[in-house]
Order: structure tokens, then C-alpha cells, then sequence
């Protein structure tokens, strides 16, 4: 009887932790996504030699970046902050790269039950840095 209570409890909490495990692998893929669709937008600018712009909508989740746009995950938000200058509407904001590697600058921060993941944009280099805030 013991035994059978322990294996129950065991059960109960597994699909708990997996659920838990599911949601933070799904915010990773989601930052890492995201930090790549950066560094190909100021590729493009530096290959171009034009500006080139990452779109951020933060009231419908979504990203677009060379009129391709990409929905997050559901139950992943969004929040950015960058130059005034890009700002469009209260609810989207771009970042800017330029020909020379340079950029806006800015914060994107991903979301969900599991956490939060920060990418940032130095604006001097144009650097994309994907990272997990402790919790």
C-alpha cells in the first residue's frame, strides 16, 4: 500500500516538472530564434548597405523582420525597449541596424510561467546577446 501511494505521488509530480521543462525549452527556442532573426537583419544592412529594421509587436506577440513575420509561441510576451526614434505606436518598436554594424540598441525580453530570457542589442557593435535571468 505503501509503495502504491509512493508510485502515485511520483506520477502526479512528473508531468508537473515535465510541463515546467516544456515551457523553458519552448522560451530558449523562442530567444534563440529571435537573437538569429537580429544578426540577419544587420548582415543584410551591412550586405545591403542600408538600414534594415527589426519590427517588434508586443500586444500581438509577433516579430517581423524583411516583411517575413513571426508569431512567439503562446504564452510567450514580449517588451522592448529601444530608441525613442523607433518607437511606432504604443505597442510596436523596432530595432535599427546600420551599413557600418552599428544599431539602435535595445532590450528584448521573452517571457513565460518558466522565466525570462533577455536579449540585448549593444548599440555600438551591434552585438546580439541571448540570455536566462536568474529567477
Amino acid at each position: 500500500m505503501v509503495v502504491l501511494a509512493i508510485m502515485a505521488l511520483a506520477l502526479a509530480v512528473v508531468p508537473m516538472q515535465l510541463a515546467g521543462t516544456l515551457e523553458k525549452a519552448r522560451l530558449q527556442a523562442a530567444a534563440r530564434q529571435m537573437g538569429q532573426a537580429l544578426r540577419l537583419v544587420q548582415s543584410n544592412a551591412m550586405a545591403r548597405r542600408h538600414a534594415q529594421r527589426l519590427e517588434v509587436d508586443t500586444r500581438h506577440g509577433l516579430w517581423r523582420a524583411d516583411a517575413h513575420s513571426h508569431h512567439l509561441p503562446k504564452g510567450i510576451r514580449v517588451t522592448l525597449t529601444t530608441a525613442r526614434s523607433e518607437r511606432v505606436n504604443a505597442f510596436v518598436s523596432a530595432v535599427r541596424f546600420y551599413p557600418d554594424g552599428t544599431s539602435t540598441g535595445g532590450v528584448i525580453e521573452l517571457s513565460n510561467k518558466s522565466g525570462v530570457v533577455s536579449i540585448q542589442i549593444d548599440w555600438l557593435t551591434g552585438a546580439v546577446a541571448v540570455r536566462r535571468k536568474p529567477t
